[in-house]
């Protein structure tokens, strides 16, 4: 967080500017010599080489850089539906290294007022694609208003992402009688 610029140590090198208006749009890496950038209180600097006098200016004020999650399956919609018994295997992309924490997987259902946890302690990546295999079990909701969402438990409210649209989750149906053994007869 310091203002001299010999503190920076850091570096992206070979940039070139927009020379009409002075800017340079950086998409941010997940690391920079291997270092994640992940984090509060930083700052920016940059030097020209090819000034003399006073070839740097660093941002005025801190700022933070946060990871992101991008979940790829099921993102709803159409006619994406599933069973309860049945094995859905959530995708998602975790953006910058989320490793230092555990992620969370829930579901949430239109009739209901909140997400409910799935698990909330599944490992966070390293800028990597992960999943989970969501078993559809009895307590499950059913409808046609269901989602997920993954977040990332040292940031949910910003780190987070979940279907695009609502899929459908069917109940699942056991013939329980009559069975090998029972006889029936008609009338």
């Amino acid at each position: 967080n310091s203002t001299n610029i010999a503190d920076y140590t850091l570096y992206i090198t070979n940039l070139t500017m927009n020379n009409s208006n002075g800017t340079y749009n950086w998409t941010i890496p997940a690391v920079i010599g291997g270092t994640n950038l992940i984090g509060q209180n930083m700052r920016v600097g940059i030097i020209d080489n090819n000034l003399s006098a006073r070839n740097y200016d660093i941002s005025n004020d801190r700022f933070e850089i946060k990871g992101d999650i991008d979940l790829t399956y099921p993102l709803g919609g159409g006619e994406q539906n599933f069973s309860v018994g049945d094995t859905v295997q959530v995708n998602w992309t975790g953006k910058g290294n989320l490793s230092a924490n555990n992620l969370t997987l829930w579901v949430w259902n239109q009739t209901g007022t909140s997400w409910d946890t799935i698990n909330s302690t599944i490992a966070g990546t390293n800028n990597a694609t992960a999943s989970y295999n969501w078993v559809l079990n009895s307590s499950t909701p059913t409808g046609t208003s269901v989602k997920v969402k993954v977040s990332w438990n040292a940031d949910a409210a910003n780190v987070t992402d979940q279907s695009d649209n609502f899929f459908r989750v069917i109940p699942s149906i056991n013939i329980t009688n009559p069975i090998n053994t029972t006889n029936w007869y008609t009338q």
